[in-house]
């Protein structure tokens, strides 16, 4: 669910189910992430750098602050999100996979 532009001090541990070669190079199906309730992309992408920095270089940029071009978040397997504030809670899942990996 898309959220209005809000802060929030409050974090949810989410789980980031990785796939391809973001699977490959953190050696694990799921990570745990914490990130404030009203997360953006950016604060995904920051949370999953810290836990798997092998991401960086790979669907992160150098910068830690978003995604490579050829990666793509989709919210519980039923939205693709890009630069939003998204409203998460602690049964969310984000999906994070390249847009090139074949089907």
């Amino acid at each position: 669910m898309v959220e209005s532009r809000q802060t929030s001090t409050t974090e949810v541990v989410i789980q980031v189910e990785l796939f391809g070669q973001a699977r490959i190079v953190c050696g694990r199906r799921q990570i745990e992430v914490a990130v404030p309730e009203r997360a953006d992309t950016n604060d995904v992408v920051a949370a999953l750098a810290k836990a798997c920095p092998g991401l960086v270089g790979t669907a992160i940029n150098e910068g830690r602050s978003r995604l490579l071009e050829s990666y793509n978040f989709n919210l519980n397997g039923l939205k693709f999100v890009a630069d939003e504030r998204l409203h998460v809670g602690p049964d969310d899942v984000i999906l994070l996979f390249s847009s090139q990996a074949g089907g």
